[in-house]
């Protein structure tokens, strides 16, 4: 699933002609071709930790821009002007989901500190798809993230025809003809319009997702970013974090954080390491097999991966074995 992040125009000022303006009508169909499903997707925690063997987890950081009111945004050949409304809109949203970046708001980003799966970029699909490149989960309950695409949770609904408009002209979509502009096509559902999701499934996913997404930020979100806090302050490591795509680490911090939350979490997140141990190794085998030369750098990333597991795996183990004689 691509990520897509809204570009300020050059001309910031300018005004807009009528026929140059974004409207705010989309439609959408999904013919389940798959073509947007070509990575890992983002997950909250419960969804890691229901998938630990099927998706190889990892921490993510990415810089999420803000918007300013009065700039403009060139969108599939249009002109969309920031409001204030929308500025007040997403920095709400942005306090709520996202963090602030190490220069505070006048830096122009927010951070995203996310969960994602991940895997062989040269695969270039879902580790979740089936032979016929369909959803494997889609019966049994696929990742939220899934459920709001092509819909972008970490913006405002009345800023949802942009993101459509963004991925309209990406080319997953774009061959895909699953987004229309203005009034609904045959077989298009109408998306968005009047500055809302009027779609009745996508409107309630929005929500859920946020949610999804607060509980996460407060529950091990703000405990993570304290964590990485000093690390962000250096002007280099600020810098290898994207706007387009996510900066991965480890997921020792996480499971660190989670482990020392409650007395029964260290087993928990023993049981997740486990999991990821015997996917990591399964995965290399595969690539070895598969004698890609691209995949190298990932395969060093996996291989790191797993030696801060077994690293961390002995101090799990010890609270793991403590916790259950306090409570035999």
């Amino acid at each position: 699933m691509t990520v897509i992040h809204l570009k300020l125009h050059a001309s910031q000022h300018a005004a807009v002609a009528p026929d140059q303006a974004l409207g705010d009508r989309f439609a959408f169909h999904c013919s389940a071709c798959g073509q947007c499903c070509n990575t890992p997707p983002l997950l909250t925690l419960a969804e890691l930790l229901r998938f630990e063997s099927r998706f190889i987890g990892a921490l993510a950081l990415r810089r999420v821009p803000r918007l300013i009111a009065g700039r403009q945004i060139t969108l599939a050949g249009k002109q969309l002007t920031i409001t204030a409304d929308d500025e007040t809109a997403q920095r709400t949203l942005f306090d709520t989901l996202l963090f602030a970046a190490p220069g505070g708001d006048s830096a122009g980003d927010a951070l995203q500190i996310a969960l994602q799966a991940v895997d062989y970029p040269s695969l270039q699909a879902c580790p979740a798809l089936d032979a016929q490149r369909l959803c494997s989960l889609h019966a049994s309950g696929k990742p939220g993230a899934c459920n709001v695409v092509p819909l972008d949770a970490l913006q405002p609904d009345r800023l949802q025809h942009a993101v459509l408009a963004s991925r309209s002209n990406d080319h997953d979509y774009l061959d895909a003809g699953c987004i229309s502009a203005g009034t609904a096509t045959t077989g298009h559902a109408p998306l968005t319009a009047d500055g809302t999701v009027v779609d009745l499934h996508y409107h309630p996913a929005l929500q859920q997702q946020r949610a999804a997404l607060a509980a996460d930020h407060a529950h091990w979100g703000k405990q993570v970013h304290a964590v990485l806090a000093d690390a962000l302050r250096d002007p280099a490591m600020w810098q290898r974090i994207p706007h387009d795509g996510f900066f991965n680490l480890s997921l020792v911090p996480v499971l660190a954080v989670l482990a020392a939350s409650a007395p029964h979490r260290p087993a928990r997140c023993l049981q997740y390491v486990d999991a990821q141990l015997q996917l990591i190794e399964h995965t290399l085998a595969a690539a070895l097999a598969r004698k890609h030369p691209a995949d190298k750098p990932f395969t060093a990333q996996l291989r790191g991966y797993a030696q801060a597991y077994q690293a961390l795996r002995p101090q799990l183990a010890h609270h793991a074995a403590a916790a259950l004689r306090h409570s035999a």
